[in-house]
């Protein structure tokens, strides 16, 4: 990697610091049975390694999950044996859809080949960051948002997720969340206004407003639901509208 993509992981992992080891975790929550309980409960932490790939595209795009299902193993069983490196190793070694085959991973190679080229041509399958809301998952049995550890997982992470993409610096921003984590974009981003796109209800697709966030930030129903069980139910395919809109507008 060349200096620029070092300089930014320095940065990164100086925000992951906080979530990076057993002892800087029981800092923020303490150590009681619950958060004991917790610990072996919930998977994580997910944390970033960005490429060099992310840091010559152009324009720079973060693409945001919810939360994953699963990552590398109950919290506090992984820090027992390793250490934030090796959860940035593995998401430098986790090859999307290839590694993970689901809607949300070849919705994500959709977006990146419409705006950057076809993979197999460019070579820049990292071009694009996935990002994720939680940094923290109970493989959605239930999804994070509805999870009885919802509340002592944000006050772990803290700012994290607003810190990590203020650095990766995007010029857009996709929310693959959906509307039932909106909740979730408003805490993170207090001033955020969720603006009409093309006379189709918010709900649907938004185009995001904040101080904190690039004017290319929009939020549409997840791939899962998009592609798959909701497919029927969709009124068009609003990445297809997100990605002529940042093409348009970049």
């Amino acid at each position: 990697m060349n200096s620029k993509p070092d300089l930014t992981q320095t940065k990164l992992n100086e925000i992951y610091e906080r979530i990076g080891s057993l002892d800087s975790i029981y800092e923020i929550i303490g150590k009681n049975n619950f958060t004991e309980t917790m610990l072996e409960e919930i998977d994580g932490p997910f944390l970033i390694r960005v490429d060099e790939q992310y840091e010559t595209s152009n324009p720079k795009i973060v693409f945001v999950g919810q939360e994953n299902n699963g990552w590398i193993g109950p919290c506090k069983s992984f820090f027992d044996k390793h250490d934030m490196q090796y959860i940035l190793k593995h998401y430098e070694d986790f090859d999307f859809e290839i590694t993970y085959p689901c809607n949300f991973f070849w919705c994500l190679k959709n977006i990146r080949e419409a705006i950057f080229g076809k993979d197999e041509e460019t070579q820049r399958r990292r071009t694009i960051v996935w990002s994720n809301f939680f940094k923290f998952n109970q493989w959605n049995q239930p999804q994070m948002n509805w999870s009885d550890y919802k509340d002592e997982v944000l006050k772990l992470q803290g700012d994290i997720f607003q810190k990590e993409t203020d650095i990766l610096q995007p010029d857009a921003v996709i929310f693959a969340t959906g509307p039932y984590y909106d909740e979730i974009v408003q805490k993170f981003y207090p001033d955020v206004r969720f603006l009409e796109v093309e006379n189709y209800s918010v709900r649907a697709i938004s185009q995001l407003s904040s101080k904190n966030l690039p004017s290319l930030s929009f939020r549409t129903y997840h791939p899962e639901y998009a592609m798959g069980k909701g497919k029927k139910r969709v009124a068009t395919n609003f990445y297809e509208l997100i990605i002529n809109f940042i093409k348009t507008n970049y």
